[in-house]
C-alpha cells in the first residue's frame, strides 16, 4: 500500500484538461501539483490521485480561470473512472478560491481499507476530509470532514 509520487508525462494534464472542460473551464495546459500512485484495495492494481491547480490571483480575489481540483483515477472493469475529491473552479468574478491537496493515504480506521486524506484551504479557513474507497459501485465516499474558519 505504498503511495508513490511520480512525474506527469502529459497524460494526467490531459485528463485534467478534459475534466476541467467538462465543468465549463477551458484550460489549455493544466498545472499538475500532486500526482501519486497507490493501491487502495490491496489488489495489486494502482489507482492514481491527482491535484491540478493554478491560482493566478489570491484565495480572496481569484481570477476567472483559476482552479484547484483533486481527483482519483481508477480502472473498473477495463474502463477508467474518475472521482472528484474536491474542486474549486473560478468561472465568474464573484467567487472565492479554495485549494486542495492530497495529505496522505493509509488505513486510518484499522478496518483494512485505505483512506485518502484531502486537505483544503480558503482565505480564512482550512479543513481535512477523509475519503474511503468502498467498492467499484460506490467509489470513494466521504467518511469525515473537519475544519475551521469564517
Amino acid at each position: 500500500h505504498l503511495i508513490r509520487s511520480f512525474s506527469d508525462d502529459g497524460n494526467y494534464a490531459g485528463h485534467a484538461r478534459t475534466l476541467l472542460a467538462s465543468r465549463g473551464l477551458q484550460v489549455p495546459d493544466p498545472v499538475i501539483r500532486q500526482l501519486f500512485r497507490v493501491d487502495l484495495e490491496g489488489d495489486g492494481v494502482n489507482e492514481v490521485l491527482v491535484v491540478a491547480e493554478q491560482i493566478s490571483g489570491s484565495h480572496f480575489e481569484p481570477e476567472v480561470g483559476d482552479y484547484s481540483i483533486a481527483f482519483l483515477r481508477k480502472v473498473v472493469d477495463g474502463d477508467v473512472q474518475t472521482a472528484i475529491l474536491g474542486e474549486s473552479l473560478i468561472t465568474s468574478d464573484d467567487q472565492l478560491m479554495e485549494s486542495y491537496r492530497i495529505g496522505g493515504v493509509g488505513d486510518l480506521s484499522g478496518d483494512g481499507k485505505m483512506e485518502i486524506v484531502v486537505s483544503g484551504a480558503y482565505y480564512e479557513g482550512a479543513w481535512v476530509s477523509i475519503w474511503e474507497y468502498v467498492n467499484d459501485d460506490l467509489g470513494p465516499t466521504l467518511q469525515l470532514s473537519l475544519g475551521c474558519g469564517a
